[in-house]
């Protein structure tokens, strides 16, 4: 899809510590892709990473600081190990503050310690407190937020609707505002190529396939280490396969 787009490039952040197995597995998928999508898609840390150059950022289950301790910490509010999560949160929140960014941040998560799940609000006429305040008690807002389960169902979410505008030839609109680009589609219309693009995004045997190259890559269930093919702590097979599906049949009925 991307050599429809010659001015679109994707960077996937990994921490400095998780370049061994989380590097790894994007590595692997990326290397699956064609050759023109390899030249457009590249890793990088926080070493080398270029806010300037985005006019959107995803995060998914990236992890927060606790509003109260300043730590990060589990759902369980089991602190986590610094060692492996680089300070990239700070950066976007004090770019958040100051105003300085050009770019829409979209996050999703789960268990409401990742970034972005500042955003929800307690109403104050709801509040014993008597003021607006986050529902969540973390660090790092955003501009949309996609809140669901399991994060996965999120992100399914999120192709789902990619896919729903890759049909429609006047989707070029939302490309150009919606998500904040500053030099989207010509005559606000998708090309003609993609209109006609014929593969569902949304592919269980595709996200199999992931999820196995994740798994050899030392990625496993965050709820049960030891299972296989899971995702918090539900078979793929089944569980993710259903809302997979639920989420297709939604999306065809639009």
């Amino acid at each position: 899809m991307l050599e429809n787009f010659p001015q679109k490039k994707i960077d996937v952040y990994v921490d400095l510590a998780a370049m061994s197995s989380i590097g790894a597995f994007f590595q692997s998928i990326i290397s699956e892709t064609t050759d023109l999508e390899q030249n457009r898609v590249k890793i990088v840390t926080i070493n080398d990473i270029n806010f300037d150059e985005y006019d959107t950022i995803l995060t998914c289950e990236r992890v927060a600081r606790n509003r109260e301790n300043k730590e990060y910490c589990n759902m369980k509010l089991k602190k986590l190990d610094t060692r492996f999560i680089d300070p990239i949160n700070d950066w976007l929140i004090k770019a958040q503050k100051n105003c300085w960014r050009k770019w829409d941040v979209i996050s999703i998560g789960d268990g409401g310690n990742e970034f972005g799940m500042e955003k929800p609000i307690i109403d104050r006429r709801y509040s014993c407190l008597k003021i607006d305040r986050p529902l969540c008690n973390i660090e790092g807002s955003c501009d949309y937020l996609i809140g669901t389960g399991v994060s996965n169902w999120g992100c399914y979410a999120l192709i789902s609707g990619l896919e729903i505008l890759l049909k429609d030839k006047y989707a070029g609109r939302y490309m150009n505002y919606g998500l904040n680009t500053e030099s989207g589609v010509p005559e606000h219309k998708l090309p003609e190529k993609m209109i006609k693009y014929g593969k569902n995004l949304l592919n269980y045997d595709e996200n199999l396939k992931i999820l196995e190259l994740c798994e050899n890559s030392d990625l496993r269930d965050g709820i049960d280490f030891s299972r296989e093919l899971s995702i918090d702590g539900m078979s793929f097979c089944f569980e993710h396969r259903r809302s997979e599906e639920h989420t297709s049949e939604l999306q065809s009925q639009l």
